[in-house]
């Protein structure tokens, strides 16, 4: 027993030393550390940036007026005095300036489907936030206790090392049987290769959060959670209110919404088409008319008789139709999405509230007395595996209860489009 212990103590001193030298490479970090990185160092946010400014621009080309033309004409030759380019006064030139005017405000209505092309892009940009930050959060958590199952697997390997190689001593001096301690190799086998298994998992969220925190390092993030912080997250919201901070809040619901709009004011745009063009001008000719220095007013209109932007506007009636029954098949989804999320918590809050806080605790100390009664050889081989099985599953399963319970708050508030529970 006294061997035992001492074997547990070194490997336990060389894995503190082992992760001591490690300490350098990796990146202790809270949820609110985690969100401020986020959104300072996140490339897809910055891209996703530069379309509201692409947007805005666009609005600035909206609301500017059309240039107003000119035209000049000079005459290479005069025949009459044989003088090449006559500017003078038996010189013939000709001098236009004309400007085009959009009728049935036309530039109006291009201005307001800008404003809303500018909306829907901020709009696309909270959505991307919240999709986002929801990814982050639900990695930080899987991460946070993924790591708490592979410390738990570390404990266990380290006992049942020591374990293994007090039996090979007693094997060898022909006290216990091969077949034991063959169970106790194979279980040690069967754990360092579940641990790995978790690694894997480890590794692959460590990929996604380090993307969305633009680190580009060989860092490892280590996610710390506060004690408190599962205790405080409460539900204290009922469906209909949830389902009105969605409306209110989801940029996608917003989108949805502004799309109807984008496709009445292009709507109103197409019919304004309908109605053409007119153009103002001026004219200076010095000497080709019938009197000497014509001066004139220019109007001009194209008569709609043929093309009256038919085609268009039936296209548009048709789009517009059409995202009033997507905006309607949006709602309907996002209110079927909350009442799932809400269920969903609901149900893992009510099975997390209900478990026993001492349960892991009393289950460890009854584990150490089993694993003693074990080597003091009381209870059989058969009996201590069944129990150690029992304890590992509830300490993964329980782990993976506290990852569900906190990711079901996070997918609430991504569902919400907003942090109510925080």
């Amino acid at each position: 027993m006294r061997f035992i212990q001492i074997v547990v103590i070194i490997l336990l001193v060389f894995a503190f030393n082992n992760a001591k030298a490690q300490q350098a490479d990796t990146l202790t970090l809270n949820i609110a550390q985690c969100q401020k990185i986020f959104n300072e160092q996140n490339l897809q946010l910055l891209s996703k940036q530069y379309d509201i400014n692409i947007a805005k621009a666009q609005l600035i080309q909206a609301r500017i007026i059309d240039n107003p033309s000119i035209y000049l004409e000079q005459n290479i030759f005069n025949s009459n005095n044989q003088k090449y380019f006559d500017v003078g006064y038996s010189g013939e030139n000709i001098f236009q300036a004309k400007q085009l005017i959009h009728l049935a405000g036309q530039r109006n209505k291009r201005v307001n489907i800008q404003k809303i092309n500018k909306e829907i892009s901020e709009y696309q940009f909270y959505d991307l936030l919240r999709t986002l930050n929801f990814q982050l959060n639900t990695s930080f958590y899987r991460i946070h206790f993924l790591l708490k199952s592979i410390d738990t697997y570390n404990y266990q390997i380290l006992t049942f090392s020591s374990l293994q190689n007090a039996l090979q001593n007693q094997y060898n001096k022909g006290n216990i049987s091969l077949k034991e301690l063959m169970r106790i190799k194979a279980l040690v086998f069967a754990l360092q290769n579940e641990k790995l298994s978790f690694i894997n998992q480890v590794n692959s969220e460590q990929n996604s959060i380090k993307v969305l925190l633009g680190n580009k390092q060989t860092t490892f993030i280590k996610p710390v959670l506060d004690n408190n912080t599962l205790k405080n997250k409460q539900v204290s919201f009922g469906l209909k209110q949830l389902i009105d901070t969605a409306y209110a809040n989801r940029g996608d619901a917003r989108i949805s919404e502004n799309f109807v709009r984008l496709g009445q004011a292009d709507l109103k745009y197409q019919r304004s088409l309908g109605m053409p063009d007119a153009s103002i001008g001026y004219v200076y000719d010095r000497q080709g008319s019938f009197i000497r220095d014509y001066s004139a007013i220019s109007l001009g209109i194209d008569l709609p008789i043929f093309n009256r932007n038919q085609g268009n506007i039936a296209m548009s009636k048709a789009k517009l139709e059409q995202s009033k029954k997507q905006n309607e098949l949006y709602g309907v989804q996002l209110e079927n999405d909350v009442m799932q999320i809400w269920n969903k918590v609901i149900l893992t809050d009510s099975l997390y509230q209900s478990f026993d806080v001492d349960f892991q605790p009393n289950f460890e100390k009854v584990m150490l007395g089993m694993l003693d009664n074990y080597q003091r050889r009381n209870i059989s081989l058969i009996e201590f595996l069944d129990y150690y099985d029992t304890y590992k599953q509830n300490i993964i399963q329980f782990n993976d209860l506290k990852t569900q319970r906190l990711n079901a708050f996070e997918e609430l508030n991504f569902t919400v489009g907003k942090a109510l529970i925080k």
